[in-house]
């Protein structure tokens, strides 16, 4: 909830700890402008295209996107379901997200004309 350089003197350290332990954030004086900057600056949006989903990996996040189990989507595709599951390892992975639940949250949101 905090940082604070090496060098902060230790009156003001222990003023950002007893900040901290309220539930309060601390930055130092001269972190301030750097996150400023950073929070200032574009975040680059990739496009699906960046995701360099294979077409199997596509199909896999759009049923996801549809709310389906393993199950139905291995039926859905003849796959068996321990292949899905490395299919949606790989899909979740490639996202960066931790589970199937943000990855259909993610599908719902940019695959919306394919879904």
């Amino acid at each position: 909830m905090g940082y604070l350089l090496k060098t902060t003197p230790a009156p003001q350290l222990a003023a950002a700890i007893r900040t901290v332990y309220q539930g309060h954030c601390q930055l130092g004086p001269t972190i301030v402008p750097k996150v400023v900057a950073q929070l200032n600056s574009p975040i680059p949006v990739k496009q699906l295209s960046d995701y360099s989903f294979t077409e199997r990996e596509r199909e896999i996040l759009m049923l996801l996107g549809a709310g389906k189990s393993n199950r139905e989507i291995a039926q859905t595709l003849y796959l068996t379901e321990g292949t899905v599951k490395t299919y949606v390892s790989q899909v979740l992975n490639r996202l960066g997200v931790r589970d199937r639940t943000q990855a259909a949250l993610w599908a719902k949101q940019h695959l919306k004309p394919y879904l």
